[in-house]
């Protein structure tokens, strides 16, 4: 699968519209696992772009859709779908699923590319809690902990 896929599905006349202000709503769906409750919930606000995490492509637990497409779709509008990684588990034996990220917009979305991390701080890597002092007192303290 190529980094990046794009649809158009906005009608022709947001393209030529000159807004006074725009409408963006970023959100992590989950994959998408509850489309229609989020389909709903991302129509009735009406924005103008999308910037949406944890994107499903042709994954099992997602019902094998293009979740960025079909939220394009049903909302009117024009979406990139970035590809992050291969969900290794979620495909099946002719198709591969992905997991990405996705931006969809009522006006045309030029040029779309995918920046990657060269090097990553180690910010969130886990972290052992190492206590600097023993749980328990030893008796030659001479205080009792009762």
């Amino acid at each position: 699968m190529k980094d990046i896929l794009a649809g158009n599905f906005a009608a022709s006349r947001w393209q030529l519209w000159q807004p006074q202000s725009i409408r963006v709503i970023d959100w992590n769906i989950d994959r998408g696992l509850k489309l229609p409750e989020i389909t709903d919930s991302l129509a009735s606000q009406q924005a103008d772009v999308l910037i949406l995490q944890e994107v499903d492509l042709n994954a099992r637990r997602t019902r094998c859709v293009n979740v960025a497409e079909e939220l394009a779709r049903k909302l009117g509008m024009n979406y990139v779908f970035g590809r992050e990684f291969q969900e290794w588990t979620q495909g099946s034996k002719t198709s591969a699923a992905y997991h990405g990220q996705a931006t969809l917009s009522r006006w045309r979305l030029a040029n779309p590319r995918i920046i990657r991390f060269r090097r990553q701080s180690e910010f969130w890597s886990p972290r052992w809690f190492l206590p600097t002092r023993s749980p328990f007192r030893s008796g030659s303290e001479g205080v009792s902990p009762w």
